[in-house]
């Protein structure tokens, strides 16, 4: 192949390249995707005065104590959440209200982030075990698409003795394109 041919072809090749590059906009392709997790890899004691009751088991994080106590859950993700929803169930033999406040956002330590949003729900637990949800939605928050906050999600609930948390997930949208 000559050098004039062997010019022309990597010209063209160029061209070619730089057309596929300038045609058309690009569009975002987004993917629902869910993450879920034991409540060992999200939840944990509010605070050390309850890690003596809270157990920390392969399936749940449990109240074994005799009191009420406090286990914090905390989420987060790359893009906005759609939807949070936590599972949780009671041994206690009879059935158990079950208190939990989500929080949508973060600390406000930018002024021009909003203000996180708190969002308490109830649950009635029925004793024998059986895995009930929590569902936190946008509209829960007053949002359309997303929970206010973007990416970052949390909860805090009150567990009577008996009472796990089982699972957590979060449905976002990812952009794959």
């Amino acid at each position: 192949m000559s050098w004039k041919n062997s010019t022309h072809m990597m010209l063209g090749l160029g061209l070619a390249t730089v057309a596929s590059l300038t045609t058309g906009d690009a569009q975002a392709i987004f993917k629902e995707r869910t993450l879920t997790g034991n409540a060992t890899n999200f939840c944990q004691s509010s605070m050390p005065v309850f890690d003596v009751q809270i157990r920390k088991r392969p399936l749940s994080v449990q109240n074994e104590g005799t009191a009420s106590a406090f286990v914090t859950c905390a989420f987060s993700s790359q893009e906005e959440i759609k939807l949070a929803v936590t599972y949780f169930h009671s041994t206690a033999g009879t059935p158990q209200m079950l208190t939990c406040t989500g929080v949508a956002g973060a600390n406000k330590a930018d002024p021009e982030q909003p203000d996180p949003v708190y969002v308490v729900k109830s649950v009635l637990l029925d004793g024998a075990g059986t895995s009930t949800q929590i569902v936190w939605s946008p509209a829960d928050f007053g949002a359309v698409d997303a929970l206010p906050g973007g990416a970052l999600f949390g909860l805090n609930c009150n567990l009577a003795p008996g009472m796990g948390v089982d699972a957590t997930s979060i449905v976002f949208r990812e952009d794959v394109g």
